[in-house]
């Protein structure tokens, strides 16, 4: 059982986790370097790493991660291609004495490891990183600023691959690297290519992703007899019917409200059946898809499960939090051990993951990447572009970490490498803008989160000219990046 080691250090997390925005720890202000601050720290906070079905071992301080990581390192997370001693052996001499500044709207220290790994990169290389967080809620307007003022950083951390977003980001040619490196996940650099430009990077198999993963609260499971989801899944038994029925038992049995919160709209469950949302896209243009039979059967059956028969529930993180729901549905960010969201339920050990279930009847798995891709892209006016490469070759690379430490268990940890490594990935329009994602004020179609099953076609066929405002301003972006 994870302990709280004073009175004090509970206060202050609490405080910490009220002060934090909408999601995935979005930091409420600017602070210029993240790197040196310890705010959310293991001599804090002690988290049990025991888990049912998967081994676990005590994480290990910032500290010691740096040097002890590689011992520690999944399997799934072996980064392939040149090895480190390749790559630095290939870095020109020119960049040793320069700077790399990130910006990010997480501070380096909730990357458990990171502040130790930034050290051990800063004397290997030669170069020193800078690392800048800005609220997340102004972090694309804060970005545009500076690279309006021609203070822009260098690297900057990127949202889902809609091109109202990355108007402040260059292609990937601009470092003059080479990225066809096996190392690089070819995957995340495809959902970030418009024309012939690619503007996100990611490593293959980084223990720094965000893919989309349900989380539950193991003592609510205790309680209710109910199955444990993470052993259905083991045993090949976890689909959706079974995940809706037992979010109805859960509702029954504990006279709960909902069963199920989470921070995305409607898109993670579009997403598993393989559907785009409101918006396509075709590989070379978006376009209006409200239209689609496929698009309104599973829109209606979405909206009948939160509006007709109230099994799940927007955002609620903290009624999660404070054991009032039994599901929430998110990003891996919001499992990681200084992550923190869901500060009791790791205190408890009682956080645990399994990845969304299989669709009755369909072939395919699709997961779905999160509204928060964790990819990085070079900025506009970058003055340090070479180094980017090198900085996220070593940062993403599980190998710098004690991984033990870096997600809240085990178990976690094991789900994680199972989404990520899935084929079939897909990122989901979202069904209510957000000016957070794409630069937009939102708008009345964000209301269909609130809209009956029976009332979808109506709405839908009413609201499309929203749709088509939002496709042009999608469009008109694409054509500044091609």
């Amino acid at each position: 059982m994870k302990k709280l080691r004073s009175a004090l250090s509970l206060f202050l997390a609490t405080a910490f986790i009220f002060t934090c925005a909408a999601c995935g720890n979005k930091n409420t202000g600017s602070q210029e370097s993240g790197i040196d601050g310890d705010f959310f720290t293991d001599d804090e906070v002690v988290i049990s790493n025991d888990t049912d079905g998967a081994d676990s071992k005590t994480g290990a301080s910032d500290s010691n991660t740096a040097e002890s990581g590689s011992a520690n390192t999944s399997k799934g997370n072996k980064i392939g291609g040149k090895s480190w001693k390749e790559v630095l052996a290939g870095m020109p001499k020119k960049l040793r004495g320069t700077t790399v500044t990130v910006y990010n709207w997480n501070p380096a220290y909730e990357y458990s490891g990171a502040p130790a790994a930034i050290e051990k990169f800063e004397k290997q290389t030669g170069i020193k990183v800078e690392w800048k967080t800005e609220n997340f809620n102004t972090y694309l307007s804060k970005l545009a600023s500076m690279v309006a003022s021609d203070t822009a950083p260098d690297v900057a951390r990127l949202r889902n691959p809609f091109p109202t977003g990355l108007l402040s980001i260059q292609p990937i040619t601009a470092t003059g690297y080479d990225f066809s490196d096996d190392a690089w996940d070819k995957g995340v650099m495809k959902d970030y290519t418009f024309g012939n430009k690619t503007y996100g990077l990611s490593l293959k198999n980084t223990h720094i992703g965000s893919v989309a993963m349900l989380m539950y609260n193991s003592s609510l499971i205790s309680k209710y007899d109910l199955d444990d989801p993470y052993k259905l899944w083991k045993s090949g038994k976890w689909t959706w019917d079974t995940f809706i029925k037992m979010c109805g038992d859960y509702k029954k049995a504990a006279n709960a409200e909902f069963a199920c919160g989470g921070e995305v709209d409607w898109s993670v469950w579009a997403a598993m059946r393989n559907n785009s949302g409101p918006i396509g896209f075709d590989g070379s243009k978006f376009y209006n898809n409200t239209s689609d039979a496929k698009f309104l059967e599973v829109t209606q059956s979405i909206a009948d499960i939160y509006n007709t028969n109230h099994l799940f529930k927007l955002w609620s993180a903290d009624e999660f939090n404070s054991g009032k729901c039994l599901f929430w549905s998110g990003g891996a960010v919001y499992t990681r051990r200084k992550n923190a969201y869901m500060g009791s339920l790791k205190s408890a050990g009682t956080l645990k993951t399994v990845p969304y279930p299989t669709v009755e009847g369909q072939d395919k798995y699709y997961q779905f990447t999160s509204n928060e891709y964790e990819a990085y892209g070079v900025v506009k006016g970058a003055k340090n572009a070479e180094a980017v490469p090198y900085f996220l070759r070593w940062f993403m690379d599980a190998d710098n970490y004690d991984l033990n430490a870096f997600f809240c268990n085990a178990q976690t940890l094991e789900v994680y490498n199972w989404c990520m490594s899935q084929e079939n990935k897909i990122w989901v329009t979202c069904y209510a803008v957000d000016k957070n994602y794409d630069s937009a004020n939102a708008d009345d179609f964000s209301k269909i989160n609130e809209t009956p099953g029976a009332q979808i076609a109506s709405f839908v066929k009413s609201n499309s000219s929203i749709i088509d405002a939002r496709v042009n301003r999608y469009n008109q972006a694409l054509s500044q990046l091609k």
